[in-house]
């Protein structure tokens, strides 16, 4: 493996949410980096300091007849990565503290890191008390904006959008996506299982809207890729043509074993312009004109909404995973009320959860 790995700061948190998820190192906004064979240290606590409301209960404590399963304190930590191709990668973690259940800690994977680590760290814990401790790997960029354009636009498509609203891709090389899924099954998975007793059977893969749209592409061209997927609020309208060719590709291919079950989650109110997202247009043009083409604020905002109404987002996660069901893989689809295409990323991470960690499977 190539790829260099390169540690930019660790630190036992008890809520891994605390890490900002702008892309700031837990324990403060210094980056020293050191080679990736240090060990990082979790912070011991002192003898005398108060017990944390997240640390593990005394062997010598009372059991009480209505106890929880414990849930471990986590180690958060934000490294970096480069891909073979020579991409740097912001790759954030979040891993229980303690030895791993048998066969290993489950991993899930979650694309957009620098806007979604955060939460998916802090759902994955929560979750522990019914699905077990696992392992969160957000795939980021060294951007201190919750979103990298050019490079998500590069990783997550298979060539250049055929309609929509672009401006903000302008200068992106489209179509990294095979190439991506090679840095996640090989690259970054080894890096992972070198830190980390993981459990190789039980490796999951979350992305949403261009990120839902690539897990498609991997769920049709490599299932065995992930053991479970979820697509949330896939953005199908990028090129719904190069997703139909996957799937006429999928359904010729003799699957080797059972196929890995679906996820699909959208927002019912993801097909009109609403105020938050407004809101969010106007800050990123104020920010950055020039990235919109030179257009105003206003006409940024019609082409919007109208793209947005033209979108499907609702229909076209509706009718994909309808295909889907038909090409044999197991699938749920699931409405989230009044949710747009941001706030329903809670709800759709926290259902993903039973799939993500079921011991069963």
């Amino acid at each position: 493996m190539r790829a260099q790995m390169r540690i930019f700061g660790a630190a036992a948190i008890g809520l891994a949410c605390l890490l900002p998820m702008a892309g700031i190192a837990a324990g403060g906004s210094a980056r020293a980096e050191a080679p990736v064979q240090a060990q990082a240290q979790a912070t011991a606590p002192s003898a005398n300091a108060a017990p944390s409301a997240h640390a593990a209960p005394s062997a010598n404590a009372a059991p009480s007849a209505n106890a929880l399963p414990t849930v471990r304190p986590r180690r958060s930590e934000i490294v970096s990565l480069k891909s073979d191709q020579g991409l740097d990668y912001r790759i954030f973690i979040s891993a229980p503290e303690g030895e791993p259940p048998e066969g290993g800690f489950p991993v899930i994977y979650v694309l957009d890191a620098n806007a979604w680590f955060g939460l998916a760290a802090e759902i994955t814990r929560l979750y522990e008390l019914e699905g077990g401790p696992a392992i969160v790997v957000g795939i980021g960029y060294p951007v201190d904006s919750l979103y990298a354009p050019k490079r998500r636009g590069h990783d997550f498509t298979l060539g250049a959008p055929v309609r929509g609203e672009t401006s903000v891709y302008a200068g992106t090389d489209f179509g990294g996506a095979d190439t991506f899924i090679d840095f996640l099954t090989n690259d970054l998975r080894a890096a992972i299982g070198g830190r980390y007793r993981i459990d190789r059977e039980r490796q999951s893969l979350f992305g949403h809207s261009l990120g839902g749209y690539f897990v498609f592409h991997v769920l049709l061209t490599r299932p065995d890729a992930f053991h479970a997927y979820t697509a949330a609020s896939p953005a199908i309208w990028w090129d719904p043509a190069k997703l139909a060719a996957d799937e006429r590709a999928a359904a010729a291919r003799v699957p080797a074993g059972d196929r890995p079950p679906l996820l699909v989650t959208v927002g019912s109110a993801e097909q009109k312009l609403g105020r938050a997202d407004e809101n969010l247009f106007r800050r990123m043009h104020a920010q950055n004109p020039a990235a919109f083409g030179g257009k105003s604020i206003e006409q940024v905002i019609a082409d919007t909404r109208e793209q947005m109404a033209k979108s499907g987002f609702v229909d076209n996660a509706r009718d994909m995973a309808d295909r889907m069901k038909k090409l044999g893989y197991p699938t749920e689809f699931l409405l989230l009320e009044e949710d747009n295409h941001r706030s329903s990323v809670p709800a759709a991470l926290m259902r993903s959860m039973p799939l993500f960690l079921d011991a069963g499977r």
